[in-house]
């Protein structure tokens, strides 16, 4: 159950990041350490992030 929310948070996270790097969220982040698991998760999502961003 805690590795179950462990991932979740960490792939919050990279949305969140991605929204915010991408200019279609607003507002505050949320607060608090990145979670620990955010470089792991989700590499397809990450690449995809990069590579959007290297265009711009």
């Amino acid at each position: 159950m805690r590795q179950e929310r462990r991932l979740a948070s960490a792939r919050l996270a990279v949305l969140e990041m991605a929204g915010h790097a991408l200019g279609f969220m607003q507002g505050g982040r949320t607060r608090g350490r990145k979670p620990a698991l955010m470089g792991e998760v989700e590499r397809d999502l990450q690449q995809v992030v990069r590579d959007t961003l290297l265009k711009n």
